[in-house]
């Protein structure tokens, strides 16, 4: 193992969740974040990406909430992107 050196990292997050109706709900996330090293030991290099650190990232679903047999109950739909 190596000591990596440092990193900094900086972006931007938004999240967001709709009422359409008293019954359907709408969420929606994304970020961009920009993650680098510096001051980086070899074999790394400065300014490159760090390791898994995506990019950018979007979340949207949706939710159904309603009764069945009088308990409550929900239908819900996710679908998430993950950047490069």
């Amino acid at each position: 193992t190596n000591n990596v050196g440092k990193a900094y990292s900086q972006g931007v997050e938004i999240e967001l969740s709709y009422a359409a109706t008293s019954d359907i709900r709408i969420d929606f996330s994304a970020s961009y974040i920009d993650s680098k090293f510096k001051k980086a030991n070899p074999p790394l290099v400065d300014g490159e990406r760090l390791v898994y650190s995506h990019r950018t990232n979007a979340y949207l679903g949706m939710q159904y909430d309603f009764l069945i047999a009088g308990y409550s109950s929900f239908a819900r739909s996710d679908i998430g992107y993950v950047g490069e």
